[in-house]
């Protein structure tokens, strides 16, 4: 259906997805053989980002549902399903973090009067058990040596409390807890070493009726104390629990980037691991059948863990290289200077045809884009005295124009007035000083200032005809205005002269009992108000 546009690649995970919440769990281990049937097909490219999460997340609420103890085949069928589908580098899988699962709870009898040891000395003797802690003489493969020993409950307890410690590596950096763990280890292989556990060989008749070689794998270990005996003489049972103490010996003394800047072990730590570490190895030696064989594949494999913890180490990079473009057709930059197409139409001295004869005038009415952008065609800036005339007309009072129709009460003609005398006016900037105050009514100040441009601006245009034909003069008559200007220093000479007297300076020079008035209520300093009154002089002249 979905190659034939049926339906969308999620509709087939949504409709497994539901069927998997609903059916019974028989049900659902003969459904899911035919998504392990298909697990190619999933991780094709039209299926495998469309139900990734899906099928993930429907594993995930299988493996809730199932029991680890009960279920252990289908369980172990879901995780190698998913490290199938699932690459090696997939984040979901790969416990960045290092965390430990602190949910395996291991319980055990923790009260010694309830447990039933025999707790008087055990003669020598041969006893023959099978792995699966039943004694039956034709599927025995090992003779178990019992030596003068107790097996009280001071020893049960030392061997499941090391449970604590293997399923959580991190309380051994306690100092307290460090020392139960190496008094537990201690007790457990003393109690491995004197019990000795010897290979026989089957008898011809037995070899003759089984041909195969029986392998057991227990998923949760029985903690029952009426086990115990039996368990202690299984070698199966005694090789998972070395391995263990190898694998957490080498989470201690690894570099792990999670780890906590305290967890590091102290000299004498090291030095007890290297030691227990041999003698873990000795008993897996001695551990039937082919112990030996044994031990060396479990320390070849954790060797080989450790480059899968440099790997973790360095962000689970992903094994497959990225495949490189080739690089043999690949044409070397140019290093020259790019020509435009105005120096090529110049060089040539040929016409830029453009398909249409507007666009063709356009394109070559100037070969050389730079001196087309500055030419003097494209200066749009009016001059003052053509831009002003009509708001000067309108200020005469013989005009009669009503205030609210003059131009410089519109909004748009006084934003442009004041870039226009920003750019062309040096009036403009007269009043920007320290003490000057903002311009609070700017139809006002347009007023002013085209009163003062009206008388300059005749002089203003001489004087730009003066510049036009003679630099020189024009620089030497700017010289001498400035000495013909006030400095700062005597303005402010005359400022400390003035002092409270400044409103008789002002009705002499601005003749205007309002601009008077309004620079009396703004409550300034002496000093600030003459400034002021020699501001409003300047603009008013």
């Amino acid at each position: 259906g979905l190659i034939s546009d049926v339906c969308t690649a999620s509709t087939l995970f949504i409709l497994l997805s539901d069927l998997f919440d609903m059916i019974t769990l028989d049900q659902c281990a003969q459904l899911f053989k035919y998504l392990d049937k298909n697990v190619e097909t999933w991780k094709s490219e039209m299926f495998y980002n469309a139900g990734k999460n899906y099928l993930l997340r429907m594993c995930n609420d299988l493996l809730r549902r199932l029991s680890k103890s009960r279920n252990t085949v289908f369980c172990g069928q879901i995780q190698l399903f998913l490290a199938h589908l699932f690459p090696l580098e997939e984040k979901s899988g790969l416990n960045l973090m290092s965390n430990f699962n602190m949910e395996n709870m291991i319980s055990y009898n923790k009260n010694p009067d309830q447990c039933e040891f025999n707790k008087k000395k055990i003669c020598k003797y041969f006893c023959v058990v099978s792995i699966e802690f039943v004694i039956m003489v034709n599927t025995f493969d090992a003779l178990i040596i019992l030596s003068d020993i107790t097996i009280d409950y001071n020893l049960y307890k030392k061997f499941w409390t090391l449970q604590e410690y293997f399923k959580n590596p991190t309380r051994c950096y306690g100092t307290g807890a460090w020392k139960t763990f190496t008094g537990c280890a201690s007790g457990v292989f003393g109690c491995f070493k004197s019990f000795k556990l010897s290979q026989v060989k089957m008898p011809a008749d037995n070899q003759k009726n089984q041909n195969f070689k029986q392998e057991c794998c227990f998923a949760k270990y029985l903690t029952s104390d009426k086990l115990f005996n039996l368990q202690l003489s299984d070698s199966n049972f005694r090789r998972n629990v070395l391995v263990q103490f190898l694998i957490l010996f080498q989470y201690l003394t690894s570099h792990v980037k999670f780890k906590l800047s305290g967890h590091v072990l102290s000299e004498d730590q090291i030095s007890w691991i290297a030691d227990a570490t041999k003698t873990v190895y000795e008993l897996l030696e001695e551990t039937p059948t082919d112990g030996e064989l044994f031990a060396k594949t479990v320390k070849h494999t954790l060797d080989r863990e450790e480059n899968w913890i440099a790997w973790k180490n360095d962000g689970c990079a992903s094994f497959i290289k990225k495949k490189n473009a080739p690089t043999q057709n690949i044409v070397p930059p140019h290093n020259s200077r790019k020509r435009n197409i105005g120096m090529d139409l110049k060089s040539n001295s040929k016409v830029m045809k453009l398909g249409n004869p507007e666009m063709t005038k356009l394109w070559n009415l100037c070969l050389d884009n730079e001196l087309a952008c500055k030419s003097q065609d494209r200066n749009f800036v009016a001059d003052m005295s053509v831009y002003f005339s009509q708001a000067m007309e309108q200020l005469d009072p013989s005009a009669s124009i009503e205030e609210s129709y003059k131009l410089i009460n519109n909004s748009t003609f006084a934003w442009k007035s004041l870039r226009l005398l920003a750019s062309q006016s040096p009036a403009f900037f007269s009043q920007m000083h320290a003490n000057a105050t903002p311009i609070k009514n700017i139809p006002r100040y347009l007023e002013l200032m085209l009163n003062k441009l009206n008388k300059e601006l005749p002089v203003i245009i001489e004087d730009k005809k003066i510049t036009e034909n003679n630099t020189g003069s024009e620089s030497s008559s700017q010289e001498n205005d400035d000495e013909m200007m006030a400095s700062d220093e005597q303005f402010q000479d005359f400022v400390v002269k003035i002092g409270n007297n400044w409103k008789a300076l002002a009705r002499i020079v601005l003749k205007d009992e309002g601009v008077v008035k309004e620079i009396e209520e703004q409550n300034l300093p002496s000093d600030e108000s003459c400034f002021e009154v020699i501001d409003e002089w300047k603009v008013t002249g």
